[in-house]
């Protein structure tokens, strides 16, 4: 569209401090960029009585014109003189049921709860040998089958609750979040997409980031109860299960090179919502030598970039160990162990449907592995259209 400088700008954005920055955004594109100061400045301005040209008066550093250009190319302008350009905010409030359950697990005296279980959790495991997780603790039964049917309906929970306090932090703050299966690497994982964090403050951001870790704190802390106080051995067995596997996932979280958790608290940390681009890109220009957009990393950015480039090569490097080492090696053994069990149709029933069953389960686990990698084909190829 045609603007000048006696055009009247509307900007709807939320502006919230990030370092020396601001990141400006609109929560219905779910937009979000970063800019210096003075950028705000003409922002405050464009309220709807103001001219671009009053406003270059008041802001000669800046161009304004061309900013508004390049908000209005990403949707980020609401409205021009009398031609609105986005619609009117539709974006719903939480039920009263949501509001109350987010705020009943989210506030300052929870805060400290689950950080008191965290820590007990792990006084706990290093003070009793016995209640320690180790890999032997994923076999409840002797059928490989039923085995892996308990540990696949156990995870796929645990990940539920994990993700179910990621969408109730988020709730709290009235953000909404999008849940999709994606990979990293070749992990399969579940992403809480919650753009709109960017619209509120940065404490406030570290509550959505920690809330899946911290309903994952009470998990722990109660299957070590269950270990330490039931005499039931199958329900001691089970909770030393859901202790391995939580385990697992704690551990996966330092993995910050796969965009866990604790990567989007280290990026608010410092101030970098790119970190993980920036690396990839400073990667290939050290491999290619001749990529242009290293230019792109801001001069502030470099040093922490160089950090975590270095981190991402080591992670790389112990990922594709893991999966020739452990992950292939696993695969290849239940799939072995799958077909022998088949064999046994004339002689044991038992047997063979216990191989159907371990058959079944790695289809259907294949199945939405490669949903996952559909979703993650369909974000690289909408992310190369920006580049």
């Amino acid at each position: 569209m045609n603007i000048n400088n006696n055009s009247i700008v509307l900007l709807k954005l939320s502006i919230q401090e990030d370092g020396e920055e601001y990141i400006i955004g609109d929560p219905q594109t779910e937009n979000y960029i970063k800019v210096p100061s003075e950028a705000v400045e003409v922002i405050k301005m464009c309220n709807g009585t103001n001219t671009i040209e009053a406003t270059q008066k008041m802001n000669p550093e800046v161009d304004v014109l061309d900013f508004i250009e390049t908000l209005i190319e990403l949707d980020l302008v609401f409205k021009v003189d009398d031609q609105q350009l986005l619609k009117d905010s539709t974006q719903k409030s939480n039920s009263k049921i949501i509001d109350f359950v987010s705020h009943l697990f989210f506030n300052r005296i929870a805060y400290m709860v689950y950080g008191l279980l965290f820590l007990t959790s792990l006084l706990l495991i290093f003070m009793n040998p016995k209640i320690t997780p180790h890999t032997n603790d994923f076999f409840l039964l002797d059928y490989m089958g039923i085995n892996f049917l308990i540990v696949f309906l156990t995870s796929w929970f645990l990940t539920f609750i994990h993700e179910f306090g990621h969408f109730l932090a988020a709730s709290k703050f009235n953000v909404p979040v999008k849940f999709q299966l994606s990979l990293r690497m070749y992990w399969l994982v579940v992403e809480a997409n919650m753009t709109n964090l960017w619209s509120i403050n940065k404490k406030q951001r570290y509550v959505a980031f920690f809330g899946g870790i911290m309903f994952d704190s009470v998990l722990l802390f109660s299957a070590l109860v269950v270990q330490l106080s039931s005499s039931n051995s199958f329900l001691v067995s089970y909770a030393k299960l859901i202790t391995l596997i939580l385990a697992f996932k704690f551990c996966w979280h330092f993995f910050v090179f796969l965009r866990t958790d604790l990567y989007y608290v280290l990026t608010n940390r410092l101030n970098i919502s790119n970190l993980h681009e920036n690396a990839k890109i400073y990667i290939t220009q050290r491999l290619k030598r001749n990529d242009s957009r290293l230019d792109e990393i801001p001069e502030s950015e470099v040093k922490q970039t160089k950090r975590f480039a270095s981190l991402y090569i080591v992670g790389f490097i112990i990922a594709i160990l893991m999966f020739f080492g452990y992950s292939l090696p696993i695969l290849s053994l239940t799939i072995e162990s799958s077909l022998k069990q088949l064999a046994y149709f004339n002689t044991s029933k038992l047997i063979f449907f216990d191989g159907l069953l371990t058959t079944l389960l790695l289809l259907v686990q294949g199945s939405i592995w490669l949903v996952g990698a559909m979703n993650k084909l369909k974000e690289s190829k909408k992310a190369a259209l920006y580049h």
